[in-house]
């Protein structure tokens, strides 16, 4: 509903008008064509601002998507390489538990022989 104006008006009422006096009553008024541009004017612009902020929102979430696929394969990769380096030393550690002995003997015998 467009704006309209609450305007005090003088009405001129029975025996008021005989003796020259006046009651004020509050009325309302509709919008003059000027004040309803002027809405519409302003409803245009926020509209405007509106679509702006809109725009420039869906933006920014649409790159801060971007970071986040990002940041999944970042964790994935390390997730994997954690994986990967874990399996390596047990591999490793079972290595060494196998060969400890072998290991061992290889460094007693060289101590004796020099």
């Amino acid at each position: 509903m467009a704006q309209g104006n609450l305007q005090k008006v003088e009405i001129l009422q029975g025996s008021c008008v005989e003796a020259g006096t006046s009651t004020a009553k509050m009325v309302y008024l509709p919008p003059t064509e000027a004040q309803y541009n002027e809405i519409l004017a302003r409803l245009d612009e926020m509209t405007s601002r509106v679509e702006r902020i809109e725009s420039r929102l869906e933006t920014r979430i649409q790159r801060h998507e971007v970071r986040i696929r990002r940041l999944e394969r970042g964790i994935t990769w390390a997730i994997q390489r954690i994986k990967w380096l874990s399996q390596s030393v047990t591999a490793l550690g079972e290595i060494v538990r196998t060969n400890s002995g072998t290991l061992l003997s290889f460094f007693n015998l060289s101590h004796e022989s020099t």
